[in-house]
């Protein structure tokens, strides 16, 4: 656990990063050094574990996996920025869906929002070579499991629930996994256009309509409506 003295600036498990993630070279703020900075500080003093207490002079904080407690003056004393280059950078960070920020009265919760395993597109450019028919028995399979549940929002699948322990089966099916609302999602698109990460996934439901997904005849049904919308 970390302590008040250590917020911000502690690792949560003594992992690093050999190279950098292959997304950061294609998001809008790799051109600016300090945003880039500071997303390379978040990224690597952000919590791993599904969740962590931190204590604090007013309790102790709940963290989740991918969220750091930090502070506008923690973070100026551990990247020698100004405040204002550090609200500068968190905003660009915000306007481009990779953070969430949740304030409190003294810190702020700052959770990386990872819409996919962008370093794993290989295994979804398989996933779209494959044939439709290996496709559907893949997430049919997934039926079976009742820790989960597969969800017709539109023209994408959703998974909810305990998925953890189905996580190779869930990407072998061809899902990505999106980091903010803690659910997988599948689209028959050769291209997954970008989701709006602070879209609540009830939000989605409302607009799309939601149907659960019960059995391989209502699969193939939705594959066969999702694919004349192919795009």
């Amino acid at each position: 656990m970390a302590t008040l003295g250590t917020i911000g600036t502690a690792k949560m498990t003594p992992y690093k990063f050999k190279k950098l993630p292959n997304y950061i070279f294609k998001r809008p703020w790799y051109s600016k050094p300090k945003t880039l900075y500071l997303y390379l500080y978040l990224l690597s003093n952000k919590s791993y574990l599904e969740k962590a207490l931190i204590k604090t002079l007013t309790g102790t904080i709940t963290l989740e996996e991918d969220q750091l407690l930090t502070s506008i003056n923690k973070l100026t004393e551990a990247l020698k920025f100004t405040k204002k280059e550090i609200a500068t950078a968190l905003n660009h960070l915000k306007i481009a869906g990779d953070i969430k920020i949740k304030g409190t009265t003294k810190y702020s919760i700052i959770t990386l929002l990872f819409e996919e395993s962008f370093d794993e597109k290989s295994q979804y450019k398989e996933k779209e070579n494959l044939p439709l028919a290996d496709i559907i028995n893949k997430i049919a399979k997934l039926l079976d499991n009742d820790e989960i549940e597969i969800e017709i929002i539109g023209s994408w699948l959703w998974i909810s629930g305990d998925s953890k322990q189905y996580k190779n089966e869930i990407k072998e099916a061809g899902f990505r996994f999106s980091g903010a609302k803690k659910m997988w999602f599948y689209s028959c698109k050769t291209e997954y256009k970008s989701i709006k990460s602070n879209i609540d996934i009830d939000k989605i439901r409302s607009k799309y309509g939601s149907e659960i997904l019960k059995n391989k005849s209502q699969l193939k049904k939705w594959f066969l409506n999702a694919s004349k919308e192919k795009g």
